[in-house]
């Protein structure tokens, strides 16, 4: 690509990242972002996994012929759901190449109860999970449209298995994640990737990791910020569930989050 387009390439991505940076959700509105959007491009895709067989959601900005950093979105235990669809649009948006895994691939695939689906993605091996992410991480980087540069982004249960991942995969070039349970501190220590964290205040369970979560991210000297939304617990920023949905708080974390990605990952 020559320095015109370079440069091109450079202000529509801007533009797309002005566009995604209003993008945020609105009470009542869960799907923000239209699956048949024509700025973007989006198709269901099977790759090998550690497990078997995976399939995901891949989405990507429309009328792009050059490689671009793509960012790995893990689901919460309630699976790859709407919300999870429409955050990974929302991603496009912001000039990535986005895929959301179904881990549940190699099992038939989300089932349509909730229940089930908690409690079949809570019985989930960590060690399994944390392969077939790998595994997707690897898909990604053989594209012939993505990018070396390649982040992750995850939600309760999948922030939380991002953190697991960026333990086991130092060139992870970014982790999001919302609300994840932390790593063994002794495992914090093979993080090398630059971390954003968001944390629920109201989520005295998971907050309990936090103190020594930190402790252990200093002493590693790894490249974090943590940030607690005052007043919210676990899915404030899912405008599906409005018992937990904060529109403020929701909206600040998203900007934190595509500032963060345009950092890390350009």
């Amino acid at each position: 690509m020559d320095e015109r387009g370079g440069v091109l390439r450079r202000r529509v991505l801007a533009t797309l990242a002005a566009v995604a940076a209003t993008m945020m959700p609105r009470p009542g509105r869960s799907v923000l972002v239209a699956p048949d959007d024509q700025r973007l491009r989006s198709e269901t895709v099977g790759y090998p996994g550690a497990s078997g067989r995976l399939q995901g959601y891949l989405v990507r900005p429309a009328g792009f012929a050059d490689r671009l950093p793509s960012i790995l979105v893990v689901h919460e235990s309630a699976g790859l759901h709407p919300h999870i669809a429409d955050l990974t649009r929302r991603l496009g948006l912001a000039g990535y190449m986005a895929l959301a895994p179904d881990l549940l691939s190699t099992r038939g695939g989300t089932p349509s109860e909730p229940a089930e689906v908690r409690e079949t993605i809570n019985a989930l091996p960590a060690d399994a999970v944390v392969a077939d992410l790998v595994a997707t991480m690897i898909y990604l980087q053989s594209r012939a449209d993505g990018a070396d540069r390649v982040g992750a982004l995850g939600l309760g249960w999948g922030g939380g298995m991002c953190l697991r991942l960026a333990t086991v995969a130092p060139v992870l070039g970014a982790v999001v994640a919302f609300y994840g349970r932390p790593p063994k501190p002794d495992d914090v220590t093979r993080i090398r990737s630059p971390l954003l964290l968001h944390y629920a205040a109201l989520d005295s369970k998971t907050n309990e990791a936090l103190p020594l979560f930190e402790t252990a991210l200093r002493d590693g000297g790894i490249r974090y910020a943590l940030h607690s939304y005052a007043g919210v617990n676990q899915g404030f920023t899912n405008d599906a569930v409005p018992s937990r949905y904060n529109a403020r708080e929701a909206e600040l974390a998203w900007t934190r989050t595509v500032e963060f990605l345009k950092r890390t990952l350009g």
